[in-house]
């Protein structure tokens, strides 16, 4: 893939965060599965659906460290929560077009 072959020639690191619970953790293996990622290169965190992914970053994600930070997401309410709590964290929203 070609996002993590960047990733990778930055020195940066690729971290995965779920709304989804915990209890969900083989569905999402099997996303990873599905395009072509080991889940078990990755970290992942879940939010269990108890604070929003801003939040969530905000208080677990160690961030200060890195000069750059890319939040991706196909939501706007979880691009908006990671603005709300970490207004210098670059947002971008993935969009799957259904055009083939």
């Amino acid at each position: 893939l070609q996002l993590t072959k960047r990733v990778e020639e930055l020195h940066g690191k690729l971290i995965f965060l779920t709304a989804r619970n915990k209890e969900h953790h083989a569905y999402t293996r099997d996303n990873f599965t599905s395009i072509g990622l080991n889940y078990d290169d990755y970290e992942v965190h879940y939010t269990n659906n108890k604070i929003s992914k801003g939040e969530y970053i905000y208080k677990y994600i160690q961030t200060h460290n890195h000069d750059s930070i890319i939040f991706i997401d196909d939501r706007i309410d979880y691009i908006n929560s990671v603005l709300d709590y970490t207004p210098y964290v670059d947002c971008y929203m993935f969009y799957i077009s259904n055009n083939e």
